[in-house]
């Protein structure tokens, strides 16, 4: 983003010397964009086997973040909860240093268009999209460390120690039997060459990171996409009848899928109460017509489905 062109020209100024807008603008913008949508071509590479940039996926996440928005004050529970004592020591930090030039813009850039974008987009993640930004907050906070009393140095230090004490506990017990080794072992172990993996959970990335010979269809997505295109009134039977025949299908294709019935542990978004009211016609027609067999887990649970 901007930001990080005028981080650039900030460390150029350092050196005694400035780069002109028109360099910024033409040269370094364009340099850390090809940078990036490079970067994006070669996750999309790792992660799916296809090296590109996948427009159409990411606006597509976007539109569906944006339309699935939860009813959570994403402010705070994204971002001033989450960054705990770093803001407000940033501030002061702030406050101390008073930057100004370059420096006070790169700031701003990199810690105001992240902050819009994100808090525009609502996406629920645990604090997750402003951790980047996080850094450059520390280094504000350190400003407002800058040769502090005993006193106030131990008092800032232990209150620093308490959140990365709090912090480490509240996510060892947000992680708590969330192995994603486990889902892959439980998947190889499943799926037959001829077999599909049909996935369901938002938690788990695309099994092909792992298993790259393993076919997988995202009902998740499939169902997302489908209360999106009926402007959010796509009622369960509606969707059983698009969805089943698509699985039926493929189904008598490969002989054999397995369908992951994580969906059901998965709560506090709308997606997930979606997620239950039309994945659970599906597993259920699943069973009436044809042979079933449950595999039982912690977290991955799968259905194993044959003609």
């Amino acid at each position: 983003g901007p930001g990080w062109v005028l981080l650039v020209a900030f460390a150029r100024a350092r050196t005694g010397t400035r780069w002109s807008p028109k360099a910024l603008l033409f040269g370094v913008g364009p340099l850390l964009l090809a940078s990036l949508l490079f970067a994006i071509a070669v996750s999309n590479q790792v992660r799916f086997g296809q090296f590109g940039l996948s427009f159409e996926s990411q606006l597509g996440q976007i539109g569906e973040a944006t339309e699935l928005r939860e009813d959570v004050p994403i402010w705070w529970v994204e971002w001033i909860a989450p960054m705990g004592l770093l803001l407000p020591l940033g501030l002061w930090g702030l406050w101390r240093e008073r930057p100004g030039g370059e420096r006070a813009l790169a700031l701003a850039g990199l810690l105001l268009f992240p902050l819009a974008f994100f808090l525009w987009w609502g996406v629920p993640e645990r604090g997750g999209y402003f951790l980047p930004s996080a850094v450059f907050i520390a280094v504000a906070a350190s400003w407002s460390l800058r040769k502090p009393s005993t006193a106030g140095g131990a008092i800032a230090l232990a209150c620093v120690l308490s959140q990365a004490f709090l912090a480490r506990r509240s996510i060892d017990a947000y992680d708590q039997g969330f192995v994603l080794s486990e889902r892959v072992e439980i998947v190889e172990r499943l799926v037959d060459e001829e077999g599909l993996f049909v996935s369901t959970v938002e938690t788990a990335p695309a099994i092909a990171i792992w298993l790259p010979e393993v076919e997988e269809l995202n009902l998740r997505e499939f169902f997302a996409q489908a209360w999106l295109n009926t402007g959010g009134t796509a009622d369960p039977s509606f969707v059983l009848s698009k969805a089943l025949p698509h699985v039926e299908r493929l189904l008598l294709e490969r002989g054999q899928l397995v369908m992951e019935l994580g969906y059901r542990g998965e709560s506090g978004r709308k997606l997930d109460t979606l997620m239950r009211a039309y994945a659970d016609p599906v597993v259920a027609a699943l069973g009436e017509r044809y042979s079933t067999e449950l595999h039982e887990h912690t977290s991955w649970p799968m259905l194993v489905v044959r003609p």
